[in-house]
């Protein structure tokens, strides 16, 4: 049986990625499974990524733009209501591991249909003249895969590209790194009047093929318990959506009235493990309790601005927080 999964279109991240995690867990792969969902505005980064060297960390910091950590690999994405997510939820296969052409087929397919001369790169990115409108990754455990994707319909590209923007300092990990493409809208290929409801009717009727006609999964309220459990444990965790970023040295630099100050901090597990800065006027008592305080605290301005707050009042912490995180 094929099956398309219904989400009560939520448009909650943590709530959707908590979902597709379920599902791919528990639900009986005999059948074929397809979800087809919208966040409301973020960024999600894979598996094995760095949140802080992916995304314009200050910028986020600055609008509460929220982050969140997927259980699958590959690079950061761009979600907003513009944005049509995509998910095939299988037996695992290795015929279809990493076989991106397989699962996009449905997809690209629709999209020809609709007159929009989309294809699969060598990335197995969807693009349209070389511009990017979808990016995919895959997750496997035991028998079980996901392989799951992003289509930009008319999506916010500003905000996207701000948000995704180099983050202002200098980053050395062993991280997966995204690679940056130009991408544009789905929509720019279509009739003025399309919206996202009638292009995600096309998708829904030709996820599967043509031939197959899917019917409505619905959870059961027991289901959606555990669902929203592992929401609140996981996908709504600091600990997760950061803390899970690989070790990294992070130098911050920065022309401070008539001096340079630099920052030298090691990262693990999204805490502060080592600090060493050059070019503040702090005594060698203030440089040892600055280093002490802030060992073991998370690279977040609240958690820093409380250590801080611990130090004596001549310690600028306005301007080292202005330092650390631009705000």
């Amino acid at each position: 049986m094929y099956y398309l999964i219904d989400n009560r279109d939520q448009q909650d991240p943590a709530l959707n990625l908590a979902l597709e995690e379920y599902a791919v867990r528990h639900l009986d792969m005999t059948h074929e499974y397809a979800l087809l969902y919208v966040n409301s505005p973020c960024i999600i980064i894979g598996r094995h990524q760095n949140a802080f060297e992916e995304i314009n960390y200050p910028y986020i910091l600055k609008n509460n733009f929220p982050v969140y950590r997927r259980i699958s690999g590959g690079g950061t994405v761009y979600h907003d209501s513009g944005n049509l997510n995509f998910s095939f939820i299988t037996r695992y296969d290795k015929k279809k591991f990493n076989n991106y052409a397989y699962f996009n087929r449905t997809i690209l397919e629709t999209l020809h249909s609709l007159h929009v001369p989309a294809e699969l790169n060598q990335r197995n990115d969807i693009v349209i003249g070389g511009k990017k409108i979808s990016g995919n990754a895959q997750f496997t455990s035991l028998n079980r895969m996901v392989s799951h994707g992003t289509l930009l319909f008319k999506a916010d590209l500003t905000l996207l590209r701000e948000t995704l923007k180099p983050p202002p300092y200098r980053i050395t990990s062993r991280s997966i790194k995204s690679v940056r493409s130009a991408v544009t809208n789905i929509s720019g290929y279509l009739p003025a009047e399309s919206g996202l409801s009638t292009f995600r009717m096309a998708i829904a009727e030709n996820i599967f093929g043509p031939q197959i006609r899917a019917e409505n999964y619905f959870f059961t309220d027991e289901e959606w318990k555990q669902i929203q459990q592992l929401a609140g444990t996981r996908y709504r965790e600091w600990d997760w959506n950061f803390g899970e970023s690989p070790p990294c040295r992070l130098e911050i630099r920065k022309q401070m009235g008539d001096k340079i100050t630099t920052f030298d901090l090691q990262i693990r597990r999204g805490k502060i493990e080592e600090l060493n800065f050059q070019g503040v006027d702090f005594t060698g008592t203030q440089t040892q309790l600055l280093q002490e305080k802030l060992s073991g605290a998370r690279f977040t301005p609240g958690e820093i601005r409380s250590c801080l707050e611990k130090m004596d009042r001549n310690t600028d912490r306005n301007a080292i927080l202005e330092l650390l995180f631009g705000t």
